[in-house]
């Protein structure tokens, strides 16, 4: 009697073993063949990455911004020429100045956030460009007394 208690233990042993080998094999063969979802060629990869079919030019990437630093004392027009499609705009404060600071993009009515990166040093953030003519005013406030820069920034197109 005993030894057919452990024939009948071998197998649900035997049952048991078949079904999960069953289970991972059926999974194994669905993931393979019946997945119908679409695959990356890329595979995992980390999220900063993009995808490989995202063409370079439509990718913002830290090397596509250009940082124009820029004085108190400096002209009151200045002018650039660039292939950045972003532009990060530095200026160092007049002294004692009121911090009532402004920058536009009077291009396309971007209204740039400007903050104080250090006393007496603002910066921006990343102005997008359009192409061509992109006019610029940086307007701030020293004892009341109201100062302008015009930035005239010229975008050209990347080569190929």
């Amino acid at each position: 009697m005993n030894r057919g208690m452990d024939r009948e233990v071998s197998y649900k042993n035997l049952l048991f073993i078949s079904l999960i080998l069953a289970a991972i094999l059926g999974t194994s063969i669905y993931d393979s063949v019946l997945n119908t979802r679409p695959r990356t060629s890329m595979g995992r990869v980390p999220a900063s990455v993009l995808p490989a079919s995202q063409s370079e030019t439509d990718q913002v990437s830290a090397s596509k911004f250009e940082l124009l630093a820029i004085n108190c004392d400096s002209p009151t027009e200045l002018q650039r020429t660039t292939r950045a499609k972003w532009l990060r705009v530095s200026a160092k404060n007049c002294p004692e100045s009121d911090n009532n600071a402004g920058l536009i993009n009077q291009s396309n009515g971007y209204q740039a956030t400007l903050f104080e990166a250090k006393p007496g040093l603002l910066t921006s953030d990343l102005i997008p460009l359009q192409a061509g003519e992109n006019r610029l005013q940086l307007s701030w406030q020293n004892r009341g007394k109201s100062l302008a820069r015009s930035l005239r920034i010229l975008r050209i197109n990347r080569s190929n």
